[in-house]
């Protein structure tokens, strides 16, 4: 699909859901990590001919990162904020910020002390590209961070 225009992309992946919807299995492959999360349900990692992992899609990206967002209403970033640890951008009357989760609840008095509306906070959820570079990784690289994500 990286070679289609915007409608093109659109119908190619409305018949790939088709299909999908008909209980037909579909080989998809791809190098935009994007579209492979919002169409398929496994996905195996294929580099240099060695499969490296294969998941469920739901399972792969189900973790989050130790992050939240925060888009609330503003025309700038509170300075309180900033000092958390926050890295915001302001997008019209909107700022949309990413702070550690243990600093979640001064970012949301910071929010009140301002009298800002909150939008929404949301995990940060692990992404399919996340998943794709840690596969990528060394062997042993990679076998240190499953063991710390097994909390060995």
């Amino acid at each position: 699909m990286s070679g289609l225009d915007p409608m093109g992309r659109r119908e190619v992946r409305d018949l790939i859901q088709q299909l999908r919807h008909e209980g037909k299995t579909v080989f998809f492959s791809t190098h935009i990590l994007s579209d492979a999360e919002a169409l398929c349900d496994r996905v195996g990692v294929i580099h240099q001919g060695e499969l490296r992992g294969v998941g469920a899609v739901a399972d792969l990206t189900s973790g989050t990162q130790g992050k939240v967002e925060i888009i609330f209403y503003a025309q700038k970033v509170p300075a309180g904020l900033t000092s958390l640890g926050a890295e915001a951008r302001v997008s019209g009357d909107m700022v949309n910020a990413v702070l550690p989760e243990e600093q979640q609840d001064a970012a949301l008095e910071v929010l009140r002390r301002e009298r800002l509306k909150l939008i929404s906070l949301t995990p940060v959820r692990s992404s399919l590209e996340e998943y794709y570079i840690q596969r990528l990784r060394p062997t042993q690289t990679r076998e240190e961070a499953d063991r710390k994500g097994a909390g060995a």
